[in-house]
């Protein structure tokens, strides 16, 4: 027996599982916390996607990145925020 939807509440779906438990999903239903090592990586096609332009980075260009951008929002990246971290630097 497959999953079957039990109900859409604020966005969740409960899925109630066959016998087989997250094995019973396809790939695009199985959890994002699912085991990467047990997603068949060979059977997703992304062809698509990089066909439209889609080109994938590393984790640490994606943290470092991230990481920036906060502190662009957070106003870190000001000329003023650069001085008070100097005076702060020689102040200790």
């Amino acid at each position: 027996m497959g999953p079957s939807e039990r109900g859409n509440v604020a966005g969740v779906r409960l899925l109630v599982l066959g016998g087989g438990g997250l094995a019973d999903l396809d790939d695009e239903q199985r959890p994002l916390w699912y085991p990467e090592d047990q997603i068949p990586q060979a059977g997703i096609d992304s062809s698509a996607a990089l066909a439209t332009g889609l080109r994938f980075r590393s984790a640490e260009d994606t943290a470092r990145d991230s990481l920036a951008e906060a502190g662009r929002e957070a106003g870190l990246d000001t000329p003023a925020f650069a001085a008070r971290e100097r005076a702060l630097r020689e102040a200790g």
